[in-house]
């Protein structure tokens, strides 16, 4: 089975309010991270991905204060 292109990451809503939770897909970019994992990215987001959470990269815009992100494959 071939490795998934593309997850859905999942972003916690805004603490302390009632907003909710933001899905967003990435898409597999090429490149792989320092520890030799795919990227994945959606704008300026960018992560890369293990065991099912998605780690937020320092080059990319991620969420405030979360660094691990849950991530589920597309197939």
């Amino acid at each position: 089975m071939d490795a998934p292109t593309r997850y859905v990451i999942t972003l916690p809503g805004l603490t302390g309010s009632h907003r909710p939770q933001e899905a967003v897909i990435v898409h597999a970019t090429g490149e792989t991270s320092e520890w030799g994992r795919p990227v994945f990215a959606a704008g300026a987001l960018r992560v890369d991905i293990a065991g099912g959470i998605a780690h937020v990269l320092a080059t990319g815009a991620g969420p405030t204060g979360h660094t691990c992100l849950p991530a589920t494959p597309l197939l």
